[in-house]
């Protein structure tokens, strides 16, 4: 059974008061939990007075408040010091599996989203193919080979509006062209640099020629574009550069 939510967001409430109940929620949760901790204590220290200190280690495992309910109803009146052990010890191991079970479930998650945004991505490269297929196809290896090295949908979507638009087919084979585009990208991100970090051309000039991968162009690009100033714009160089490296 899992356990409630302490409240249920309302409607027509200011984010403020939102973030104000939640943590009116959560330190409720918590003292029931606490609640319920000394309550099991309390009954293992009338009960079963050798148990106490494991009693104690058991219910800090637990963070479960119907798990906590539960043990402290089942203790409360038993005296069996051998019960009073196995309840304890089989209600700490639950709250360790629930802890790794959330984490695995969280893993699962993590996993499910890098699927799925994998299979967008080959969605968009192979909608970039199919774009030259329909206008071009002798174009067509040579698309599926310039796609291959982009993984940002922002990227591809940007592409396949290129290659729909494009006038003719020499338009397509120089947006396919994988150096020039790399030329491209290296001339955007200098532009970029001297009108946001005119101190950092030189430096990102360096880095820049230095990397290999057209999809780490791209991103060096889109971090700059994003960086607050010249101190997370010289990290965010140094990280694409170290990745880059690492191919």
């Amino acid at each position: 059974m899992e356990e409630e939510h302490p409240y249920t967001q309302p409607q027509g409430k200011t984010p403020e008061q939102i973030a104000a109940m939640q943590k009116e929620g959560r330190l409720r949760a918590e003292i029931r939990r606490e609640a319920f901790r000394w309550s099991i204590v309390n009954s293992v220290r009338r009960n079963c007075r050798s148990l106490v200190s494991f009693a104690k280690r058991c219910v800090k495992e637990i963070q479960r408040t119907d798990a906590l309910e539960d043990l402290a109803m089942q203790v409360y009146e038993e005296t069996d010091k051998a019960k009073v052990f196995d309840l304890l010890d089989k209600a700490a191991y639950r709250g360790r599996w629930n802890i790794y079970s959330e984490l695995d479930e969280m893993f699962h998650e993590a996993i499910m989203e890098q699927e799925a945004r994998r299979i967008k991505r080959d969605a968009l490269r192979e909608k970039a193919v199919e774009v030259v297929r329909d206008r071009f196809p002798t174009l067509v290896r040579l698309a599926r080979k310039y796609v291959e090295r982009l993984a940002l949908d922002e990227v591809l979507e940007h592409v396949i509006n290129q290659l729909s638009e494009a006038p003719d087919m020499a338009t397509v084979r120089q947006i396919l062209d994988i150096e020039g585009d790399k030329r491209r990208q290296m001339k955007l991100i200098v532009e970029l640099v001297q009108h946001r970090f005119p101190g950092l051309v030189r430096y990102t000039e360096q880095q820049a020629e230095q990397i290999r991968s057209l999809h780490y162009l791209y991103c060096l690009r889109n971090f700059l574009t994003r960086a607050s100033d010249e101190d997370d714009a010289t990290r965010k160089i140094d990280l694409v550069a170290s990745f880059d490296k690492k191919e």
